[in-house]
């Protein structure tokens, strides 16, 4: 049975997976990179104490901007998934990225790149005054740091007050607005030579509040699908053209291209996200069936030909929040906030992240402030978004913050890409479902894993009355205050 070893920035999308990992009986170890996020899984997720793996663990990677890393690790003989320089700059380099997009013959919107304030304001005052820009940042910067203009005099706004606060990166997009009558991404697991089924595809809202409102936090909610069709006209439009490059560089984990569709149904790609994505990884995982580690030593390995993915429904995650979040460099404020222990009772639709446990009970432990991704699998779209506002209704979080109106635009997407001649999921209606890791599994019922918890029986994959081994009990519930 295969061992992991997840290599995380801050650890609180990789916790749930860990999770799932132990619950299949695999050994695993975490190790976090970022010193505010060290706390996240405490008690969840044995931790290692190093970024170094043993030999024979399967490296896997939340992010890029570790690429160095990743390929010292592959050439050192460990597998790997996510990871290396070419991903880092596939997706920290804007420029680069597009210009992959336009070497595939994958329609692109506008794009300039510019490497200062007044190269872009110079552009910007040759264009029409009512065309409409964003800016996008290169390097790892925070979602929040896109900017949408409603015309040129706000663009031009926005590069005055960046280059007061000292603000502007050192090199940046310009790319126009497109009015776009849909929004997906797409995405595709690579093992180095092939593409390895199924093709998946997500919807998500990207903004803080209802009616997308508020800063971008890049997830708020994703509804994700699986196709059946081996070969969906998205796959020949997009991915299937970067297997040349893919090969060469010798690729292997997941690369989405996000994208949107113009009034005539052409495809125009955004960006790439070569790595797992956050609450669309969780999303996939709830719709995965049997033991998805075994299933990933043999992606890693080259051999496998298919996830066991469900393609005959959907999931949806909602993520679910306390302040200060989105404000990541605050939400140290909010380390040791407790949360309600039923938590942990049903790990298959509550996947905790910003999250450790002292003494067997939940804490906020101050990385980002997210408390969990609320999961559920269905077949249709308003029964399941009533399903998982409802499980988070059952939970007393104090000052939860989430989408109450996760991804409303998909029926009308779905419309729309049906009559460009797009595949589109259309599921038979049918009784609830719940996320199944294995036949027969489903989430624990609530008085019973009250119970359980009580006399000890173990819950995500660690006993909910143990402390983390290695864990300064008096330390951290310090910390945690």
């Amino acid at each position: 049975m295969p061992d992991f070893f997840i290599y995380s920035k801050d650890g609180d999308s990789m916790a749930p997976l860990g999770q799932r990992l132990l619950r299949e009986g695999h050994a695993v170890r975490m190790f976090t990179f970022n010193k505010e996020s060290k706390l996240v899984g405490d008690g969840l997720v044995p931790k290692a104490p190093t970024g170094i793996p043993r030999k024979g663990e399967l490296v896997i990677f939340d992010t890029t901007g570790f690429g160095r890393e990743a390929d010292r690790l592959r050439r050192g003989g460990w597998k790997v998934i996510s990871g290396g320089v070419f991903a880092d700059r596939l997706e920290y380099d804007r420029g680069f990225g597009i210009q992959v997009m336009r070497d595939a013959g994958i329609p692109v919107p506008e794009t300039h790149e510019f490497k200062t304030a007044n190269e872009a304001r110079t552009f910007l005052k040759q264009q029409p005054r009512a065309s409409a820009w964003y800016l996008k940042p290169s390097g790892d910067e925070e979602c929040a740091a896109t900017y949408g203009a409603r015309d040129v005099e706000d663009m031009l706004r926005e590069l005055d007050f960046r280059s007061a606060k000292r603000e502007m990166p050192p090199a940046f997009l310009l790319q126009k607005k497109m009015d776009s009558s849909a929004e997906l991404s797409f995405e595709g697991w690579f093992d180095g030579r092939r593409w390895v089924l199924p093709w998946n595809s997500t919807i998500e809202d990207k903004k803080l509040l209802a009616g997308d409102l508020g800063p971008n936090t890049g997830c708020m909610a994703n509804l994700v699908w699986a196709y059946e069709d081996p070969m969906p006209r998205l796959a020949t439009l997009t991915l299937t053209r970067l297997i040349p490059i893919l090969r060469e560089v010798q690729y292997t984990g997941p690369i989405d291209i996000n994208g949107i569709f113009d009034a005539e149904g052409v495809y125009h790609a955004l960006e790439f996200t070569p790595r797992p994505g956050y609450l669309a990884l969780q999303a996939l995982v709830a719709l995965t069936k049997g033991d998805l580690g075994a299933q990933l030593w043999e992606f890693a390995n080259g051999s496998l030909d298919r996830f066991a993915v469900a393609t005959d429904m959907f999931s949806l995650a909602v993520g679910v929040s306390i302040p200060p979040y989105p404000n990541a460099e605050f939400a140290s404020v909010a380390r040791g906030t407790p949360l309600d222990p039923k938590l942990l009772y049903d790990p298959l639709r509550v996947m905790l992240t910003d999250v450790m446990l002292i003494d067997g009970k939940p804490f906020i432990t101050g990385s980002d402030a997210s408390v969990a991704a609320f999961v559920d699998t269905g077949k249709g779209l308003n029964e399941l978004r009533s399903m998982v506002l409802d499980n988070i209704s059952r939970y007393a979080i104090r000052n939860a913050q989430y989408r109450n109106d996760p991804v409303e635009r998909a029926e009308q997407e779905f419309d729309f890409l049906e009559a460009k001649g797009y595949e589109i999921p259309r599921f038979e209606e049918g009784p609830p479902e719940r996320p199944a890791e294995y036949p027969g599994a489903e989430p624990m019922p609530l008085d019973t894993a009250v119970s359980a918890s009580k006399d000890g029986t173990r819950i995500g994959g660690v006993s909910p009355n143990v402390t983390h081994v290695g864990m300064d009990t008096t330390s951290t519930i310090e910390a945690a205050r």
